[in-house]
């Protein structure tokens, strides 16, 4: 009775084995887990009704399940899409036969967050690399004699977009420090929310041929820390004008409902499919191919918002 009571309320996928690979059990949670009901799979070698690949992707057969140690394993459902689990076994003696209980948890979310990780490690060099050479490359043409007074009032005004780019990447990267740690400091004072909104726009957006900025009869006052609300406000403002395109027009608007100030921005962009809609505020996710997203970002930007 003690032994059903785990074996039901565990949170992990557990099956016992016999010495064939032949499902003797099969627990709720690897039913939920693998979309398969005991009934399905009880009496058959488990490989004939479930597929299990390794990192080969190549499909396990019967005994291949139970080896030493753990290993992680990708879980096809009967759904259909993948899940990563993470599989151990061991044997289990009874009186009258040998068998294997196989312990499976779904890894699915550590998995993608480490994947997610390699995938901003490749573009943080990237996205550090652009605006230094853009920088570099200025204070070279500064740097010589005969450069008219023109061009080096460009190459100034070069320099300082590539600046404001690097601290805008630095502080974002020390923001998901600090909400790791859960540390962030947060000083409240009362803002004009459309001034402030009116003044990163014109900062963010100067390049800008279509901004459209839908300005209230009265400014909306709200309590929120200055910092963090110029940051909110330029990771908005920056999604727009890169997935926007540089002709896509950006609309802002900043309006009073239900007590609070609401910020709304807008672009033209292709916009998101619904699958992706709820990871685009997860950390360090970027939507799309690595090496063919045509945007730049660390993948950070949404999550901080």
């Amino acid at each position: 009775e003690r032994f059903q009571r785990i074996f039901s309320g565990s949170k992990e996928g557990i099956c016992l084995l016999d010495d064939n690979g032949t499902v003797r059990a099969w627990n709720p949670a690897l039913e939920r887990l693998s979309g398969y009901r005991e009934s399905d799979v009880i009496g058959s070698v488990w490989s004939e009704k479930v597929l299990i690949r390794n990192q080969a992707l190549r499909r396990l057969e019967g005994m291949e399940l139970i080896e030493p140690g753990s290993q992680e394993l990708e879980l096809v459902t009967r759904e259909g899409p993948a899940r990563y689990v993470s599989v151990q076994s061991g044997p289990v003696q009874t009186r009258d036969e040998t068998g294997w209980v196989v312990l499976v948890r779904d890894v699915s979310a550590e998995h993608e967050l480490e994947e997610a990780k390699s995938d901003f490690l490749s573009t943080i060099s990237h996205e550090l690399r652009t605006p230094l050479t853009t920088i570099k490359g200025s204070l070279q043409v500064i740097a010589r004699q005969d450069v008219e007074n023109l061009v080096r009032e460009q190459m100034i005004e070069i320099l300082r977009r590539g600046a404001d780019r690097l601290e805008r990447l630095v502080m974002n990267l020390l923001s998901v420090s600090q909400m790791e740690m859960g540390d962030v400091p947060v000083a409240l004072e009362e803002l004009g929310l459309f001034a402030l909104v009116k003044r990163r726009a014109r900062s963010l957006l100067v390049d800008h041929s279509r901004v459209e900025l839908k300005e209230p009869d009265e400014d909306t006052y709200v309590r929120a820390d200055k910092d963090h609300m110029g940051q909110i406000i330029d990771n908005l403002l920056d999604n727009a004008r890169k997935f926007g395109g540089p002709e896509g027009k950006v609309t802002i608007e900043v309006s009073r409902r239900d007590g609070f100030g609401h910020l709304s921005v807008t672009d033209e962009g292709p916009g998101i499919a619904a699958l992706d809609q709820e990871r685009v505020f997860e950390r360090f996710v970027r939507l799309g191919d690595t090496l063919t997203r045509e945007t730049q970002g660390a993948g950070v930007g949404l999550f901080i918002t």
